[in-house]
């Protein structure tokens, strides 16, 4: 026998504003209630957790030709029926600069500044007790250049069909 019952509710908040000219905030956050009942091995397993994600990312325009990003999460700790998983975080920062009458255009970014994002979990049931640690290659260093060789026209079509094409596509 297996875990038969597993519920999830989820709530989720996205907000984008500007708190002055030259900041813009961008957050994101998800909390969840799980409910997990249900038999492992012949032992009753039931468990209730509440959990959640955070994301904040920062845009400062330092100047016309310069934007800083600043941007963080936040994993809470949370229960997968047997499995005890543990908190991580993130911070990323980026520079985007652009030249010559913004045609040309460097940014860099590093992500995972502190090499934090790792997993860890735990699980102690009957006569299992175990912990892990995965770690991915999270800490990056991003640069990226791009040239704009002009603006790009483009034209509308004009597009004839029929009344019963029409109708058709309305619903």
């Amino acid at each position: 026998a297996n875990i038969q019952l597993v519920y999830d509710i989820n709530y989720s908040l996205f907000v984008n504003f500007d708190l002055r000219k030259w900041w813009s905030l961008t957050f994101n956050g998800t909390a969840t209630y799980r409910y997990v009942n249900g038999t492992l091995n012949g032992e009753a397993v039931y468990n209730s957790d509440f959990f959640g994600n955070l994301y904040a990312n920062n845009l400062f325009l330092i100047s016309k030709n310069l934007k800083i990003e600043l941007g963080g999460n936040y994993k809470t700790p949370e229960v997968q029926a047997i499995t005890h998983i543990q908190s991580a975080f993130g911070v990323n920062l980026a520079v985007k600069r652009s030249f010559l009458k913004e045609k040309l255009n460097l940014s860099i970014g590093m992500y995972d500044i502190f090499f934090s994002q790792v997993n860890r979990a735990s699980v102690n049931f009957q006569d299992q007790s175990y912990q892990t640690f995965g770690s991915y290659d999270t800490r990056r260093l991003n640069i990226g250049l791009s040239y704009n060789f002009g603006k790009v026209k483009v034209q509308q079509r004009d597009v004839e069909s029929t009344e019963e094409e029409k109708n058709r596509l309305k619903h």
